[in-house]
């Protein structure tokens, strides 16, 4: 109980007026008067205990006053002036001066009406009752005069003091100010740092060009951007939104997300475009217009927790926020960004929100990027296979060389560990390789006999069409040229048509060598058989360091599980090619441009031909856009 700090004085006046009353009036007034005084107790314990509201004190002074009153009567006219004067100046002191004023007038009417009420006129003064009032009425001013006149006389004995008062709430306004102004700075300092973060993300984006690179790199930004636990992508897939990339959930809850489009939650939001926030502080109200949630319930504790054996899970969706995936010119989202499970607070705010959704449009641009230069890249493939089809279409007898020499090639160049970049171009490269036989007559390319030595040398001449025929083609570099025209380079010097030696000929040149020599030898002719695999194998160990480039057909040694002979020079190089041949296999992602153009390949026999290349998660199905 809080008790005021002046109740022992008020008991000690309550007191002293009791006694006065009984010494005055005698002990046949104690009951009357000792209940009087012990009202005033129990009344002042109450103010203390119960505090004072606004228009309180106001209303306890006069209550107080009443009761004081009617002490002073069993007192009589002559009651002491010092206990109502002392109250006065203690309610003056603790609850104001407009208090005290009330408590001295309400005392004066208390004090005169039974008095008159008594017919004691006879002993009552006028002077004594003008003294009294007057005195009463005046001890709230004179009290709350006291401050202020001490006041001016410390600024009279100080005059600096004032000086020093005005300066000292100068300074305090001042650092509040600075205080105040500090928080602003580093307020926009964090926003102009967030800021800078999503103008670096969307340039990290803009120039990704590979599918997995790019979600992995949402997710991450989107996770540690807004501090939260779970991230994850989701994009169209025909009439389905599927889960793309993730971060912080499993794959089990992760499947929970998977939904048809147009139905539960995330299918409605991806088909309207809107933004959700939730927070399990909201219950389930917020959820109820989209139910069913086709699984997704599953991972909301406050929908599991009412399902009878409820455990609780890590990737529980406590609270998270959902934004639409779409650039401003689509008519629907491409999918959405969901984050979930704040590492600070438990709700997601309008500023995320913003943050998130100025995230996700930099990202629908770039995924829109990365669609259209897919499709850019599956057109340009399917030019490319076209023209290698038509070569093919002269002659029925050489039907599936370009596809078989491009699975050797780029299997090869994957056996030796080249770069992705070079992979995918020694694929191209390699189903270009004989296009320039289109120009070549068909009296010479489907001559049924060995060829003359005029009509070899107008056959040679295929090289250099082909080089001129995709010079013109701007998707085509001109690493692939170069290794279009060197592929029938030889290793010594003695090739067509610049007659390039040793380091000279491109390594894709090189690779491609080994490749069409190895399917021209093992191909069937209307005027000879193929030859044995084993067969062919002894004569690429044969060429090699003349023909070849001895690595390259060690690589493809081992590539075929073919062993050289003892004698043979190549047996060591063969026995180092295979303790990297595995492991450079395996470091191709799958999924990958690479891995995918190679797919078909096999190191015994040739298959139907490469997969079509790029990030074919991305075919979202999308119409209309």
């Amino acid at each position: 109980m809080n008790l005021p700090p002046a109740l022992p004085l008020r008991v000690f006046l309550y007191l002293s007026g009791l006694l006065q009353v009984v010494a005055d009036k005698g002990t046949g007034v104690l009951p009357v008067a000792g209940g009087l005084c012990l009202a005033l107790i129990v009344l002042a314990a109450y103010q203390g205990r119960v505090g004072e509201d606004e228009g309180q004190p106001l209303v306890m002074a006069g209550v107080e006053s009443l009761l004081v009153g009617f002490l002073c009567y069993f007192a009589g006219p002559g009651a002491i002036l010092m206990l109502p004067l002392a109250l006065t100046a203690l309610i003056s002191i603790e609850k104001g001066q407009q208090a005290a004023i009330i408590f001295a007038w309400v005392n004066c009417v208390c004090w005169l009406a039974p008095t008159i009420m008594d017919r004691h006129l006879a002993h009552l003064n006028p002077l004594s009752l003008v003294y009294r009032v007057v005195t009463l009425c005046a001890a709230p001013f004179l009290i709350s005069a006291l401050p202020r006149a001490r006041g001016r006389a410390e600024v009279a004995e100080d005059p600096n003091k004032s000086q020093a008062v005005a300066l000292q709430k100068a300074q305090e306004a001042a650092r509040t100010h600075g205080e105040a102004r500090l928080a602003q700075e580093q307020e926009l300092n964090h926003e102009r740092r967030k800021l800078e973060a999503l103008m670096q993300i969307a340039h990290r984006m803009a120039v990704l060009r590979n599918p997995d690179e790019l979600l992995s790199t949402i997710v991450y930004c989107a996770k540690e951007q807004l501090q939260v636990n779970i991230a994850v992508v989701l994009l169209r897939k025909g009439q389905n939104l599927m889960v793309e990339w993730k971060e912080g959930i499993t794959e089990g809850a992760a499947a929970k997300l998977n939904s048809p489009i147009g139905q539960g939650l995330l299918g409605r939001l991806v088909t309207t475009g809107e933004s959700f926030i939730y927070s399990q502080a909201d219950g389930v109200e917020p959820i109820r217009p989209y139910w069913p949630l086709n699984g997704m319930e599953q991972l909301i504790p406050i929908l599991r927790g009412q399902t009878t054996g409820y455990q609780p899970h890590s990737d529980d969706l406590k609270n998270f926020l959902v934004v639409p995936l779409q650039t401003p010119l689509d008519n629907s989202p491409l999918g959405l960004i969901l984050v979930g499970n704040k590492l600070v607070g438990d709700r997601f705010s309008s500023h995320d929100q913003g943050y998130l959704q100025i995230l996700a449009t930099d990202a629908a641009i770039s995924i829109r990027n990365l669609f259209f230069l897919a499709e850019r890249e599956r057109s340009h493939e399917e030019m490319i296979r076209a023209l290698a089809q038509a070569i093919e279409a002269k002659d029925p007898y050489t039907s599936g060389h370009v596809t078989r020499v491009c699975n050797y090639s780029v299997r090869l160049a994957q056996a030796m560990g080249l770069p992705a970049s070079f992979v995918k171009d020694m694929n191209t490269a390699a189903m270009l390789h004989d296009v320039g036989k289109i120009s070549t007559p068909d009296s010479i390319l489907m001559k049924q006999g060995a060829l003359t030595d005029e009509e070899f040398e107008i056959m040679k001449q295929h090289v250099v069409h082909s080089a001129r025929i995709i010079r013109d083609i701007r998707s085509v570099s001109p690493e692939i040229q170069k290794m279009v025209l060197g592929h029938h380079e030889r290793w010594d010097g003695k090739g067509y048509p610049q007659g390039l030696k040793g380091e000279q000929i491109p390594m894709g040149a090189r690779i491609m060598a080994v490749a069409d020599a190895y399917d021209a030898m093992t191909s069937h002719r209307p005027y000879r058989q193929g030859l044995e695999r084993e067969e062919a194998m002894r004569r690429l160990e044969k060429g090699a360091g003349t023909q070849f480039n001895s690595e390259v057909v060690s690589y493809f040694m081992a590539l075929m599980q073919f062993t050289p002979q003892e004698n043979s020079p190549l047996l060591r190089l063969v026995h180092e090619a295979r303790q990297k041949v595995g492991a450079n296999l395996r470091g191709t992602p799958a999924g990958s441009p690479v891995a995918a153009a190679s797919e078909s390949a096999s190191p015994s026999a040739p298959a139907s031909g490469p997969a079509r290349r790029g990030p074919e998660r991305l075919e979202l199905g999308i119409d209309g856009q």
